[in-house]
């Protein structure tokens, strides 16, 4: 039960957070697609630079249950019942296929348990993020980047922290911010933290499909669902690679906003979402944002030039700008 619990938890923070983007009037489709995605490269950035800030984490997440409030009272502020209803009848499937992954992805932490959760097949990284994660919610940043040989001594999970803490500290501190949710299930809710991040991949690659090709969201989803729940998308769980699983969602979004730019306009809302979708990557996978993103803002580039209409990079190349500069 804390495990649906917890995996109902961060649903809701994604969701919140990601409707108070509503302001950037996102089409129907796009909204479906992109609003957990949104939310969780808002929600992990913002917690970073919160507690590298002085702010504890039981803080951060107040804060972030806040956010998430707020953005579901704007939402329901423009709410139409029968547009909302006509709505869920048309994307019934899609989002019976979404929650049909979920059920499947954790039925083996039901049933298996904590000996399944735990010990997978990769304990090296677990425990790494975990004994991490476990400094970063129980002690500030400063004491922790000037925890002395004594401090260490006394609590030996320091080591790890300090270690971790400006090589690629966020996904670490997301999960100490959000596990005061069930704080006495520290250590047993990383899987279904993990797993909430590869369903976030199932709407990344359908938006991708949908973007760059048409395809229909339904498809899309499948799509998705197929990456999920396959090799790529399990071997990633797997392994606990924590970065490389929480960023794949927002990488494969920022590289199809960077591919298919308006070529004919100038576009506020796509420089917003590079932005966010930029700065949320660089947080999470900084290696991989480096790779993916040079490379897809390079084919923007050869596009934007190749129809001789480079204007039209403007506005994303300062969105994107911004969103390295946070990161």
């Amino acid at each position: 039960m804390n495990q649906i619990l917890f995996f109902s938890f961060l649903i809701f923070l994604f969701a919140g957070i990601g409707m108070s983007f509503v302001w950037l009037r996102l089409s129907a489709r796009e909204s479906r697609l992109l609003t957990l995605i949104l939310g969780a490269a808002s929600a992990v950035p913002f917690s970073t630079i919160a507690y590298i800030y002085g702010l504890s984490t039981n803080v951060i997440l107040w804060i972030l249950c806040l956010w998430a409030g707020c953005g579901f009272i704007l939402r329901l502020y423009s709410w139409r019942p029968a547009r909302f209803f006509r709505r869920i009848r048309k994307s019934f499937v899609f989002h019976a296929i979404w929650i049909a992954c979920a059920a499947i992805l954790l039925a083996p932490r039901l049933a298996g348990g904590s000996q399944f959760a735990v010990y997978q097949g990769n304990r090296w990284d677990t425990f790494g993020y975990l004994e991490s994660a476990s400094s970063y919610s129980r002690y500030s940043f400063d004491f922790v980047e000037h925890a002395t040989l004594a401090d260490q001594l006394a609590d030996p999970l320091l080591v790890q922290g300090q270690i971790q803490m400006f090589v690629r500290p966020s996904i670490h501190m997301f999960y100490g911010v959000v596990s005061h949710f069930l704080p006495g299930e520290f250590w047993d809710l990383h899987y279904t933290f993990l797993l909430s991040f590869v369903l976030l991949s199932t709407f990344a690659c359908a938006f991708f499909l949908s973007y760059l090709f048409r395809v229909k969201s339904i498809y899309g989803m499948i799509a998705g669902a197929a990456f999920s729940l396959g090799f790529w998308g399990q071997y990633s769980l797997d392994i606990n690679a924590w970065s490389q699983v929480a960023s794949t969602g927002v990488l494969v979004t920022l590289t199809a906003l960077l591919l298919r730019l308006r070529m004919r306009k100038l576009n506020l809302r796509t420089a917003i979402l590079i932005s966010l979708f930029s700065a949320g990557s660089l947080y999470l996978y900084p290696e991989a944002f480096v790779v993916v993103g040079a490379c897809s803002a390079l084919s923007a580039v050869v596009s934007a030039l190749w129809l001789r209409n480079p204007r039209t990079l403007i506005l994303p190349a300062v969105g994107g700008t911004i969103g390295v500069a946070a990161g």
